[in-house]
């Protein structure tokens, strides 16, 4: 047998031991009341045993037995009337080998001694014993108690009268106690021999762990190298996730997260105020056109480090404790103000922010200069939600860039009133397209040399089921803004293809007839527009010159590369194109060269002083040549 498994038999067999030798369930009732006595033995004996159990439940009754049997533990029950006599019997139990488990004592046996000096004197004779003071309300006090015996595990009290249940539990557990600590101190003898040996066995294993630690010393270094990388790593995973690769300021995640935060501390403190500066780039798009995505990516990247300097370097006064400049996206950053204070400290700081915005950037080697147009939301609006703040940061940045951009807009409630209306009308147009609400009214185009009507110009409306008859103004910006226009002009085409064809085949005087569509800016570089134009022509069998265009000198000078190939994919298959509306917008003569328009439309107003203003005359001659020279029609609004 291997020294392991002699260990552990032997270990066994002084378990079993211990277990064969426990000492009985004793117990040692200390009171001078002989009632007592018998109560608490009725209570620790099974019901109806010995020889007078019938006669008993006889005389006195009963009570009812119980579903469950009680357990029956065979307690051995001594009864002391006096202090004196209950430590002679503590004595005499501990001399025989057969001590008590516990003690139920009373505080007051006169004349001897009281409860308290006879647990004393019993816990000198046995320290093992386990106290139950018997005490009633009147008894000793707590204090007393606790004072000449100290706190203790021994020690339990049972006020009387007693429950039954408390006494069986008392005696049940201070007793199976005794026998446990009786078992522990043989099982504690054999475990001290064991470790005796083991110990021995325990050096040489020692000797093998510091070879081991050694190894494990290594280990350990190359594991802490290896987790200090990967916190790096982590912090880099986080940093990514809240930051905008191109510029590394805060993301929207990140911004959201300050933003409750702040909105969370304006609700514990009234007096406290944050503001949101929502700003774009006016014209940003240009950058990207012009000097292609790259620069336009640099541009941002200068322009966000300027702004994260106006604020590191704002003037305590109006500084904001923590502020936070992120980016959205493209060309869309906010500022964030912690505890902005006054409504003017926002504004000042968005002024501040213009400015340096306006200073030169270096791109490649140009000089660009930014406009920008902010608009602010300030916490005074009692907001609980981050997206809100934005929302109306966004609507007052719109109002802003609405009002001729490079400006700055402070949210008010008449803000998000014209914001939910003109979230109506988006609404509506959509059901518009998809209902055909949109109506075509013609207005004629009459030739000076002939009289007769020689083209017409298909002019929009919108026939709402509610507000009536709307004008183009009502409903055409929205449009443009929300992606509604292409839809809107692809069924114009189509109404005014079918409208053309059937006026050409119902009179040949029409014949000669052509009508003219407005293009948008949204038409224009949509990669549709040739396609509807040719099923236009070829579904209603119309002949190309029958169908003009028409581009606002704006809207062609947008991108002049842009207008400039669709106009000759029209022109290739046959379509004219003209400029309308030239007096407004660029209003600049070069138009005229830049791009191969079939006609000039120039505007009323333009026309409004022709005849008091020598200038526009002038002007209107100089017109009158190039278009003479370039085989340009010329058509005039107003007269």
């Amino acid at each position: 047998m291997s020294d392991q498994k002699l260990e552990t038999a032997t270990m066994k067999l002084a378990v079993e031991d211990a277990a064969q030798n426990a000492p009985a369930r004793r117990i040692l009732i200390v009171d001078d009341n002989p009632a007592i006595h018998e109560d608490i033995k009725k209570i620790l004996r099974p019901r109806g045993s010995g020889p007078l159990g019938a006669l008993e439940a006889d005389l006195f009754g009963a009570e009812p037995t119980p579903t469950v049997a009680e357990p029956m533990l065979g307690f051995e029950l001594q009864s002391a009337f006096q202090g004196q006599q209950a430590v002679a019997l503590v004595e005499h139990a501990v001399a025989a080998g057969t001590p008590f488990g516990v003690a139920f004592v009373d505080m007051r046996m006169p004349p001897g001694w009281d409860g308290i000096e006879t647990i004393q004197r019993i816990r000198q004779v046995d320290p093992n014993i386990q106290i139950v003071i018997c005490s009633a309300h009147s008894d000793y006090s707590w204090g007393a108690i606790y004072e000449r015996l100290k706190p203790t595990d021994w020690l339990l009290i049972l006020r009387k009268p007693f429950e039954r249940i408390e006494v069986q539990q008392l005696a049940s557990t201070l007793t199976e106690k005794r026998i446990l600590a009786a078992r522990a101190a043989v099982n504690i003898e054999a475990l001290e021999d064991l470790v005796q040996r083991h110990a021995r066995t325990l050096q040489d294993v020692n000797a093998e762990l510091a070879r081991r630690n050694a190894e494990l010393s290594q280990v350990n270094e190359r594991l802490s190298s290896e987790i200090a990388a990967r916190q790096l790593a982590d912090e880099r995973i986080r940093h990514i996730a809240f930051h905008d690769a191109l510029t590394d300021l805060p993301n929207r995640a990140f911004l959201m997260e300050r933003l409750q935060e702040c909105i969370d501390r304006s609700k514990r403190h009234s007096e406290y105020r944050f503001a949101v500066l929502f700003m774009d780039v006016d014209n940003f798009k240009y950058v990207n056109d012009t000097l292609g995505h790259r620069a336009g990516d640099h541009f941002l990247s200068q322009l966000a480090a300027t702004m994260t300097s106006v604020m590191r370097t704002m003037q305590p006064a109006i500084r904001p404790s923590y502020d936070t400049v992120a980016r959205l996206g493209g060309d869309e950053f906010v500022i964030l103000l912690d505890d902005v204070g006054k409504e003017e400290n926002a504004l000042l700081v968005a002024q501040r922010i213009q400015q340096a915005a306006s200073a030169p950037i270096t791109v490649g080697h140009r000089q660009l200069t930014a406009s920008v147009s902010i608009g602010a939301a300030l916490s005074q609006n009692n907001y609980d939600d981050p997206a809100d703040v934005m929302r109306d940061a966004d609507t007052a940045l719109y109002n802003a860039k609405a009002e001729g951009k490079g400006r700055i807009s402070l949210f008010d409630q008449a803000m998000r009133a014209r914001m939910l209306q003109r979230a109506d009308v988006e609404s509506d147009l959509r059901l518009a397209i998809a209902r055909r609400e949109f109506v075509i009214y013609y207005q004629p185009i009459v030739s000076l040399v002939t009289g007769r009507i020689c083209c017409l110009e298909a002019l929009v409306r919108w026939q709402h089921p509610r507000r009536g008859l709307l004008p183009p103004d009502a409903f055409l910006p929205v449009a443009e803004q929300t992606g509604l226009m292409e839809a809107i002009g692809e069924q114009v085409f189509e109404e005014v293809a079918s409208q053309l064809a059937a006026w050409r085949a119902s009179s040949t005087e029409a014949a000669h007839v052509s009508v003219s569509v407005n293009l948008s800016a949204a038409q224009l570089v949509s990669e549709r527009l040739l396609e509807q134009v040719d099923r236009c022509i070829d579904w209603h069998g119309l002949d190309p010159d029958a169908l003009k265009i028409e581009l606002t000198e704006t809207t062609a000078m947008h991108n002049v590369e842009q207008s400039r190939r669709v106009i000759g994919e029209l022109l290739a298959r046959g379509v004219e194109v003209y400029l309308d509306d030239f007096g407004t917008g660029y209003s600049s003569l070069s138009t005229l060269h830049s791009l191969p328009f079939a006609a000039i439309k120039l505007d009323k107003s333009f026309m409004a002083n022709i005849t008091t203003d020598a200038e526009s005359e002038t002007t209107l001659r100089a017109i009158m040549m190039i278009a003479d020279n370039r085989n340009m029609r010329l058509i005039v609004e107003g007269i």
